[in-house]
């Protein structure tokens, strides 16, 4: 009750002021008095009001204030409090200082021991840069300063000394000689930053073929396996310079069979790894015991048999020890068509490097390829493998263990597949060298081919005498192509691909139009079966399973507009379904698809909008639905394939030119040339044994005399059309055009069980089971 009277009181002292007397200079009272004697009685907000008071009656009758609008207040600034000065020389100057004191040994309050080796320091300086240290002196004395001499257990007299002048210098001198001591020393003391430093300084950017055996060593030994990792990159990449010196002895054997097993020596080939191999196990007798764990690393089959015969046959541990690797070698160069199935860790390409190979095409002026190009993984270059032995387009290629079949096709564009061949080649990496295998029973451009239990299918497709519904399957083990169970009617410009045991055919042109029909085919029972249709009639599209699913996108549907197909949709072979996901950026028919790092790619091909051949490259992730672009081929080709194959480094050059046998015949030259050929094909030649195989057969049947070893007999020499190289034998009937060759036409002509190219017939296979009776089997 006071403090209101108290209140009301002032407040009608200032009005009574205000209204009469002086108060101050001015003779008027501050606003801000005023309105802070209200605020205190309650009567005024805190804040004021918009645009300050300006002199109008306040609140709660209180008398008016003065017309003059209130001034800002002006912000105090504070001078700094102080001013941050850093000298950059004072660090250096005082580890200086230390470091004198240390070597006049002043004010030195411990003594490290090493091997009864005594080094003075400061304790301080000492745990400031040491945890180990710091945690051992707190442990002795409690914190107190009193000089103790302490024995360091573990650590080299030399390794503790370069440890101790780096705490005072920041300096490390280290060669190969001394960095086991010094790593031994910098870990037992838990200097990370020491350990960090010699890592990014010395085994990262100073690794030579002189040290790198030495670093791998030092890693395992103090467990970097970051270092470790670096030096087995380092020495795959440099193996071929490491052999020509001595340090490749210090590898033990635990370091000599994981090189053996890597797919990532490079620069190296696999004679040259024998030797070195050899070289190591006859430094040191106590070695011999690894003879034949070591020799089944290295990869015979990949080695030539007149290398075999020079180099390898000759040492007496291979005759006797490791007979059987040079057998297995040998028989997988005797038998080259089934080179494909005769596979093992010793026949796979010691790569790491899976390439996108584009295989033939035709330009927009009609001119077809016979050049294989490997796309590096980026896309952004290309090397230029060995040419085929002829220009192709609209045709086939599969692979099988990492062989590349290439099957059929045009050598000279024609939209009627008037210029169809059936023959096919195969392409071998880890020789680097093609070889003729028995062709197809049929021309044919515009089909398909896949792989189903290492036997390859080639269906439908066109030739000059109309669209096929024949099927055919060829087996490795004979050389030979048997027909088998056919479509129901003439089909071409189809897609397919394989899932678990089952070939999967979409769309195609067939009847007049274009279809949206899936078909599968179970090469177990020869039977096929309709499954769910597409919802887009179309081809020249891509397909290719991944997953439990099967990708289709592209290609054309209109008849006579022919319109390009931008959707793409997803089969689910377990429901039986199809799902529209992301269309197509970028139309693309007549391009080739393959699975590339969990992505789906699209490659070259043809625009019907754009009436253009393109060198697009689109990939698919089904992971999140979304499509990039890569890159772009070096041209723009249509009718082209694709395939991944696993290629030897030495293959990869980093983008060589195309080698002098391009071929780009003009579309006007059909004719074939007096030796069967198209006018564009390069000359193949007839090769005479030239990887020596009867050679080394009579080697290894001496062998068998001997007692060391045997070999399955047969006569000596080795037909030249079974060695690994493109063999004309143009005896062969079938080949380059034959009149066994047989077309199904659009109406489906029966074709009889005449015996055609190669003893071929159609009718009952003479491998697997199924039905006698082949053809239409009515199941659809």
């Amino acid at each position: 009750m006071a403090d209101n009277l108290s209140l009301s009181s002032r407040s009608s002292t200032l009005a009574a002021n205000q209204k009469g007397g002086s108060m101050g200079l001015s003779g008027n009272i501050d606003p801000a008095a005023i309105l802070l004697q209200q605020q205190l009685a309650g009567g005024v907000p805190s804040k004021p009001p918009a645009g300050g008071y300006t002199g109008g009656a306040l609140q709660n009758g209180t008398a008016a204030a003065s017309t003059a609008a209130i001034p800002p207040i002006p912000e105090v600034v504070k001078a700094p409090e102080f001013q941050l000065f850093k000298e950059a020389e004072h660090n250096a100057e005082l580890l200086s200082g230390l470091n004198e004191l240390r070597n006049e040994n002043f004010l030195c309050d411990v003594t490290l021991m090493a091997d009864d080796k005594p080094f003075s320091a400061h304790r301080a300086v000492l745990a400031a840069t040491s945890p180990y240290l710091k945690t051992l002196f707190s442990d002795m004395s409690g914190g107190k300063i009193e000089h103790e001499v302490v024995e360091i257990r573990g650590v080299s007299a030399e390794g503790l000394k370069h440890i101790i002048n780096y705490v005072y210098t920041s300096e490390l001198k280290l060669n190969m000689t001394n960095i086991r001591e010094v790593l031994a020393a910098a870990a037992h003391m838990q200097l990370k930053k020491l350990l960090y430093y010699i890592y990014c300084n010395i085994f990262k950017h100073e690794i030579s073929v002189f040290n790198c055996v030495d670093i791998i060593q030092i890693s395992e030994q103090f467990e970097l396996p970051e270092v470790e990792e670096k030096a087995y990159s380092f020495i795959a990449q440099h193996l071929n310079e490491l052999v020509k010196t001595e340090e490749i002895q210090k590898l033990s054997i635990e370091n000599m069979s994981f090189l053996l097993d890597s797919n990532g020596l490079k620069n190296v080939s696999e004679l040259e790894l024998f030797e070195a191999t050899r070289q190591w196990l006859m430094f040191d007798q106590n070695r011999y015991q690894y003879i034949r764990p070591l020799m089944e690393k290295i990869r015979f089959p990949q080695i030539p048999p007149r290398d075999l015969l020079r180099y390898v046959n000759f040492v007496d541990f291979m005759r006797i020890e490791c007979n059987y690797l040079l057998l297995e070698a040998s028989n997988y160069h005797m038998l080259p068509h089934s080179q494909p199935i005769l596979q093992s860790v010793r026949t796979q390409v010691r790569s790491n490097d899976f390439r996108m190979v584009v295989v033939g095409g035709v330009d927009q002026q009609d001119r077809v390829s016979n050049q294989l190009l490997a796309l590096t993984p980026d896309v952004s270059k290309s090397d230029f493998l060995p040419p085929m032995h002829e220009g192709l387009c609209s045709h086939c290629v599969a692979v099988l263990n990492n062989f590349l079949y290439v099957l059929g096709g045009q050598n000279l564009f024609d939209e009627r597949g008037n210029t169809a061949v059936n023959s096919v080649v195969r392409y071998d990496p880890r020789f680097n060298i093609w070889m003729r295998i028995a062709s197809m029973n049929d021309k044919r451009a515009g089909f398909t081919v896949s792989v189903v239990d290492n036997r390859l299918y080639a269906l439908g497709g066109v030739n000059a005498a109309g669209r096929l519904s024949s099927m055919e399957c060829y087996s490795l083990e004979d050389d030979r192509w048997r027909y088998v169970a056919s479509v129901q009617t003439g089909l071409c410009d189809h897609a397919e691909s394989v899932h678990g045991n089952l070939l999967y055919v979409s769309g195609g042109f067939k009847e007049g139009r274009f279809s949206n029909q899936l078909l599968a085919y179970s090469p177990r029972h020869d039977t096929w079966h309709e499954r769910a249709p597409m919802n887009v009639p179309r081809g020249w599209h891509t397909m290719i399973a991944f997953g439990e699913n099967i990708f289709v996108t592209g290609g054309n549907a209109g008849l006579n507009k022919r319109v390009d197909i931008h959707e793409t949709e997803i089969y689910s072979v377990m429901s039986n379904q199809w799902t529209m996901v992301s269309p197509l950026p970028l139309p693309q028919s007549e391009g080739g698809v393959c699975f590339h790092n969990n992505k789906i790619v699209i490659i070259g091909g043809y625009s019907w909008t754009h009436q253009k051949c393109v060198n697009t490259i689109q990939a698919y992730d089904p992971a999140t639905d979304t499509w990039e672009r890569p890159g772009n081929l070096p041209i723009e080709l249509s009718g082209v394939k694709a395939a991944v194959l696993s290629i030897p480094y030495s293959l990869s050059s980093g983008g060589k030119k195309p080698s002098s046998g391009m071929s780009w015949p003009p579309r006007s030259s059909r004719s074939l040339n007096a030796s069967g050929m198209g006018a564009n094909s390069l000359p193949l030649g007839s090769l005479n044994d030239p990887m020596n195989m009867g050679g080394l057969r009579d080697s290894l049947g001496s062998m068998s005399k001997t007692g060391t070893g045997g070999f399955g007999g047969g006569n000596r020499g080795y037909a030249p059309s079974e060695v690994g190289s493109i063999s004309p034998s143009m005896s062969r009937p079938g080949t380059f055009g034959d009149s066994a060759s047989r077309a199904q036409s659009i109406a489906g002509d029966d074709l009889g069980e005449a015996v055609g190219a190669r003893g071929s017939y159609r009718g009952a296979p003479a491998f697997g089971s199924g039905p006698s009776e082949r053809g239409y089997n009515g199941q659809y």
